[in-house]
């Protein structure tokens, strides 16, 4: 396989545009007015640290909290 790198000029911009087909991630950041609406509800939200949707949650027994 012979392969050459593409020569660009010191100043060239490379276009950032989105790709046709694209499928936007869900958002994982805390909307700005959560906490009012969730007032009653005892503030249940936990951020999303991924892409993937996690359930797991963890937990210590009490020989795990006298270890720690």
């Amino acid at each position: 396989v012979r392969y050459r790198d593409p020569k660009y000029t010191s100043g060239y911009i490379f276009p950032a545009k989105r790709l046709k087909g694209v499928q936007e991630p869900p958002r994982i950041l805390k909307p700005q007015d959560f906490d009012q609406m969730n007032r009653d509800n005892g503030n249940q939200w936990k951020p999303r640290t991924s892409f993937a949707p996690t359930n797991k949650v963890g937990s210590l027994g009490e020989a795990g909290h006298r270890m720690v």
